[in-house]
């Protein structure tokens, strides 16, 4: 997948001026910018209304790709930590803006989002700390990147803001949830201090800082005296919290969870699921050789009946250097599940180690309980905790619902074992492996896989099969001649008009050649109906006709043949010349439009979403579920496509615990966007935090499908069909999901399908 870049010299442009308001209040932490002063040109119209400004924005042509606005803003913007832009589309199709945030000395960060309806819409955008010099601002852009639709938009606002009356609310919440009312009653008064003004916002931060590091090693004793309580003499503390939650080692940023006297778990036949566990070292003391081991666990009433895959492991440190997310924090995170250790030699003097204790069920075991116990143990002590696992009586198909597409890189650390990582990641992480890309990449000669291995997949759950690469058509123009995928790009915009309508007439006829071996052998094998055409990777408008081109050729040929991409139209297909051609449109999350998707569903076409991201230091655990899981099934999505999973550059396979030495980059200032994976040592395969939340959204997914159709055949009446619908009616659309709130979804739905199984 590419990234929307920015180019200065292109970018048609109007200019709005700025003006001070300070009124008292919480309008201390905002500063308004006057739109009075906008002014139209070089296509792009404006019109004053009496709520704010109608900026008119054309379609694309050669001359005026990115049509925006630029905001000037004060050069000291010292006191704001973002800006926030509310505006609702009002005319025409709807858009996706990026917002470029530039300061005087070369500093420049981007950021993107979509507006699709007339309801009045506020975007927030940090000015971030790490690459702005926020004494030496200079300006915002926000335009729109070669759209393909003439659109208008009102402008209610443009303000920069101070988000610190947010985080003394949030602060406040989570201070009355602890219960220590001391430390409740300073911040509230910190509050009250700072709304008033008495306080400035810059003291003010600095100040909630302190009590939040205050109520942090409160925490972190009151954990000790439980762990202490619980188990007398061990040396360390220890909380256990679920499986969307990350445990920083430096405590200062938080300690997840509570002290556990008994753990618990809960999945369904033919599923995997994992809780975490921290070990807390004491301040002046590291914890040495600390290890966590598993009892059996044994069925109640039948205690011959054992779980057979239950697996303890120790989370590994990344360490991240630079960032393309505003305000990330650079340092260490925990991310790969460092599977082929069961020791950490040691837990520094004041650090978290966190542990993942996985349970994984087949449609063979039998549902009930099972007990059993986890010991935690280190030099000078162990805890034994009591362990109870649930098995619902109910399975998850070994084929999930959700259709997925990636494809695998390959790389020094992966070596020979490609296909070996493939099979493994599609059986225990439900990703289909198969190469959206053909294998040899956008520029390269296809290479595909055999029947047989495809045949062999099916077993383990394989539910697409991406038969061929379709290039655009700048790269089918220009494979084998060497040249860049940026000069590709270069060479295709300055083409005349008329060649870009045509398609290249050799790779025409090579996709001829492929298919017409390739779709009777899938036919004959029974996988035809889960296979399509991935192709056109994120293409502009520029290369929409000729895309056609090609389309028409190869349906008069193959009329059964579909064919799916992420090319960037936003109609999906309603409104340009690819509505006879393309079969599914897989739009960016950020640009998924609801609305629009089941207008094209409601026409026989299919509607994915992709994701660029799911990063280290971007991405909560519960929303990179939620993409999979809840959020995914409220959206309706028909399929999820990830551009690679194992961009692991030139990584070498983690040996050591728990500093793995594994650079968290796939591309400058990405962490971990399209690599959620780790080789470790042996040609073993090891999963980060991000792919068990991965897997578990795939098997969330397949919660609410199961209840939708148990409840579909119930009578419209019937109590536990209404109770099913109301859940399914409140899961969100929308990021900004919590792990209580998906273990919460998750709970519910497996007590209706118990239920409904009863």
């Amino acid at each position: 997948m590419v990234f929307m870049k920015f180019y200065a010299a292109s970018l048609c442009l109007l200019t709005l001026a700025f003006t001070t308001v300070l009124p008292a209040g919480e309008e201390l932490f905002q500063q308004s910018i006057d739109l009075k002063s906008i002014a139209g040109g070089n296509g792009v119209a404006v019109k004053q209304e009496a709520t704010g400004i109608k900026v008119s924005f054309p379609a694309v042509s050669k001359e005026n790709r990115w049509p925006g606005i630029t905001v000037h803003l004060p050069a000291d913007c010292s006191k704001f930590t973002g800006v926030k832009v509310d505006c609702a589309l009002v005319g025409g199709f709807s858009g996706t803006f990026a917002i470029r945030l530039n300061d005087s000395q070369g500093g420049k960060i981007f950021e993107y989002f979509t507006i699709d309806s007339s309801d009045r819409f506020s975007y927030y955008m940090p000015l971030d700390n790490n690459r702005l010099n926020k004494n030496a601002m200079s300006s915002m852009s926000i335009y729109l990147s070669h759209p393909p639709f003439a659109s208008e938009f009102l402008f209610y606002s443009v303000t920069l803001v101070n988000d610190l009356p947010e985080k003394l609310k949030t602060a406040l919440e989570k201070f009355r949830s602890f219960g220590d009312a001391s430390l409740y009653g300073r911040l509230k008064k910190l509050e009250a201090d700072t709304m008033s003004g008495i306080l400035s916002p810059d003291k003010s931060a600095e100040m909630l800082q302190v009590l939040e590091r205050e109520l942090e090693q409160t925490k972190r004793t009151a954990a000790f005296k439980e762990t202490q309580r619980l188990y007398p003499g061990v040396p360390f503390g220890i909380t256990a919290f679920s499986s969307m939650e990350k445990a920083l080692p430096d405590a200062h940023f938080g300690i997840p969870g509570k002290t556990p006297e008994k753990l618990s778990l809960s999945l369904a036949r033919n599923e995997s699921e994992m809780l975490q566990l921290v070990t807390i070292a004491p301040d002046k003391t590291p914890l040495k050789d600390v290890r966590i081991s598993l009892s059996d666990f044994s069925l109640k009433g039948a205690p011959e009946q054992k779980l057979e895959n239950m697996t303890a492991a120790p989370v590994g440190f990344v360490t991240t250097t630079r960032s393309r997310v505003p305000e990330a924090w650079f340092g260490r995170y925990p991310d790969p599940i460092l599977e082929f250790a069961d020791t950490v030699p040691e837990v520094k003097a004041g650090e978290l180690q966190s542990w993942v204790i996985r349970c994984k069920t087949t449609e063979a075991t039998a549902p009930g309980v099972y007990t059993g116990s986890v010991t935690v143990s280190s030099q000078g002590g162990k805890a034994v905790i009591p362990m109870e696992i649930r098995v619902y009586s109910f399975a998850l198909p070994q084929t999930p619902s959700l259709v997925t597409a990636t494809s695998v890189y390959g790389s020094r650390a992966l070596g020979k074992h490609k296909k070996e990582f493939e099979r493994w990641m599609l059986k225990n992480y439900h990703i289909n492996p198969f190469s959206i890309y053909s294998d040899t990449g956008s520029y390269g000669e296809p290479v595909l896989p055999s029947i047989e291995e495809y045949l062999a997949a099916r077993k383990d759950g394989l539910n697409f099969i991406p038969i061929l690469y379709l290039k655009l058509p700048r790269q089918a123009l220009h494979t084998g001649k060497g040249i860049a995928p940026n000069k590709s790009k270069e060479l295709w915009n300055a083409l005349p008009r008329e060649q870009q309508k045509t398609y290249p007439a050799e790779w025409k006829q090579k996709y001829l050649e492929i298919l017409r071996k390739r779709i009777p052998e899938l036919k004959k094998a029974g996988l035809y109906d889960i296979a399509a055409c991935y192709g056109f990777d994120e293409a502009s408008a520029s290369e929409w006709e000729a895309v056609a081109d090609l389309l028409k050729t190869l349906k008069a040929e193959f009329p059964d043949l579909k064919v799916v991409s992420t090319a960037f139209d936003d109609s999906y297909g309603e409104r340009t010349v690819l509505k006879d051609y393309l079969d599914a449109w897989i739009a960016g999350v950020p640009q998924y439009r609801f609305a629009h998707a089941e207008e094209a569903r409601g026409k026989g076409r299919k509607v994915w979403y992709y994701t660029v991201k799911m990063t280290i230091d971007g991405d909560s655990l519960a929303d990179i579920r939620a993409e999979l899981g809840s959020r995914a099934f409220a959206n309706k999505v028909d399929g999820w496509l990830v551009w690679t999973v194992s961009r692991w550059n030139d990584n070498k396979p983690i040996t050591s615990v728990p500093e793995t030495g594994w650079s968290p980059e796939s591309y400058p200032g990405d962490n971990g966007g399209g690599s959620y994976f780790c080789m470790g040592p042996d040609g073993r395969f090891l999963p980060t935090l991000r792919a068990e939340a991965i897997r578990d959204g795939i098997e969330d997914y397949e919660y609410f499908t199961m209840l939708k159709k148990l409840s579909e055949k119930r009578g419209k009446s019937d109590p536990l069909r209404i109770k099913a619908e109301a859940l399914l009616d409140s899961l969100s659309r929308h990021p900004g999901t919590s792990a209580e709130r998906e273990m919460e979804l998750r709970a519910e739905a497996a007590a209706l399908l118990e239920a409904m199984n009863g």
